[in-house]
This record gives structure tokens, C-alpha cells and sequence, in this order.
């Protein structure tokens, strides 16, 4: 039996899932650890490795973290974007530890800075679905006023 995750209670990754990570995903969870240790989450490993943090308003949708080898997908609720290793390696290759770190240590980044709610999401839905989502901070030179169907959000809650 697998030990439980101090946090959430549910059993952690196994022994042979840890050994499957690709060196992506042990860079992230390497730092996601040390970045946030008492970060409620949990952890899955179906055909890869993804961190899920529960949602901090249910309007928003929980954070998800997704290893595809050569990207982190990042998503908060219907809103996802990539974390690729090429943009650490002029020319791509196989997955290596400092292209690993490097866009690991980017996908940290974005968790702090929407965990520290300077992230806004904005949302448009039509007929009860997504229709289109983006993200920006607070600072973003181009943003529009909100359209008929569109909402903004931080983690904790809509604006």
C-alpha cells in the first residue's frame, strides 16, 4: 500500500509510477515541493503524470498541471496553455535536465503568480459552454471591456 500524501490523504504515486516520470515531471514536482509545501493537491498517474490543486472558488476550476514529456500543460478550469521545453533549447531534442528545469522552473512561475491571485482569466461562454478563455495579468496594455457573456476571474473568485 502506497503512503498517504500528508495533505490530502489520498495515496501518493507508487514506487513504479515514480520510476515512469519523464524528466520533466521530476523537475516540476521537484520544485512544485519545494515551492509550495503545504500546498493542498494531489497526484495522478494514468498515461502520465498530472498534479491537480482543488479549486479555491468553484467558478473558477481546479489547477491542473499535465506532463506530456515535451510540455507542462497548465489549466485553470476550461483555460489551459503550454510550458514547452523548446523554448529552453534553440534546436529541440530529447528531454534533458537543464531544458527540463528551465521550463519547469517557468511553469513554478505561473502557479505563484496565480496562486498570488495576479492572474485574471477571462471567460466567455455561450449556451451553457466555454466559447473562449484567456489569461493576463493586471497590467495587460490590450485589455478590452467585457462582452456580453464574459466573465473575469483570479483563483480566489470572480472580479
Amino acid at each position: 500500500m502506497p503512503a498517504l500524501d500528508r495533505y490530502d490523504q489520498k495515496p501518493m504515486l507508487t514506487d513504479d509510477e515514480l520510476s515512469r516520470l519523464s524528466p520533466l515531471a521530476q523537475q516540476f514536482r521537484k520544485q512544485f515541493f519545494y515551492s509550495f509545501p503545504t500546498l493542498p493537491h494531489r497526484e495522478e498517474f494514468t498515461d502520465c503524470y498530472e498534479l491537480i490543486v482543488p479549486a479555491a472558488h468553484p467558478d473558477v476550476g481546479d489547477l491542473r498541471v499535465r506532463d506530456d514529456e515535451e510540455e507542462l500543460t497548465l489549466s485553470v478550469g476550461p483555460h489551459h496553455w503550454h510550458v514547452t521545453l523548446s523554448h529552453f533549447d534553440e534546436q529541440p531534442q530529447e528531454p534533458q535536465i537543464p531544458f527540463a528545469a528551465g521550463a519547469a522552473n517557468a511553469a513554478i512561475d505561473d502557479l505563484r503568480a496565480i496562486l498570488g491571485n495576479v492572474t485574471i482569466f477571462r471567460m466567455r461562454q455561450a449556451n451553457g459552454r466555454s466559447e473562449h478563455t484567456m489569461s493576463y495579468g493586471p497590467e495587460y496594455p490590450r485589455r478590452l471591456p467585457l462582452q456580453p457573456g464574459e466573465r473575469e476571474y483570479r483563483w480566489t473568485g470572480p472580479l
